[in-house]
């Protein structure tokens, strides 16, 4: 405790209210943002047709730290016999696919070549995982601005 004291009496409190705001409103962006992305993803699964596709290939790419990361290309049949091929948007090291496994595809039926998997691991895996990281920001925004205030009111002291 005495080091938080030590820290909190480096900044003003009004600072600490700032920060803790600041703080909790990225927070908030970030969950709006991934909230806006899940909307999204379900308009389009609902105007969507699904079908069968198969991993052609994994198309490696630079990711973090130059790390290559790979990405399924798919091939799928649309409704009109159209063969459709696209790239996952989503990559990983190692990748959860394989060259032959089939896939289920969903595409928009006006423009085929608006496609993605129905079942995106990875996709899922992140959305996720920035969804929590911006409501634990939110969260540690908004008791980092009350501990300020609470200090900046007299309420609480490491005294």
């Amino acid at each position: 405790m005495r080091i938080v004291g030590l820290i909190l009496a480096e900044i003003s409190y009004v600072e600490g209210i700032g920060i803790g705001v600041m703080i909790f409103i990225f927070g908030l962006i970030v969950v709006i943002a991934n909230i806006w992305m899940i909307w999204q993803r379900k308009r389009d699964l609902a105007i969507s047709l699904r079908t069968k596709g198969q991993v052609m290939e994994l198309v490696g790419r630079s990711g973090h730290k130059g790390r290559t990361i790979y990405a399924p290309r798919v091939a799928f049949q649309t409704a009109q016999n159209q063969m459709v091929y696209f790239v996952s948007p989503n990559a990983s090291s190692p990748s959860p696919y394989r060259a032959g496994n089939i896939v289920e595809v969903y595409y928009n039926p006006q423009n085929p070549n608006k496609a993605g998997l129905v079942h995106d691991s990875v996709g899922n895996f992140l959305g996720f995982l920035y969804l929590t990281l911006g409501i634990l920001m939110m969260l540690g925004g908004a008791m980092g601005a009350i501990i300020a205030a609470l200090f900046q009111m007299g309420l609480i002291s490491f005294k």
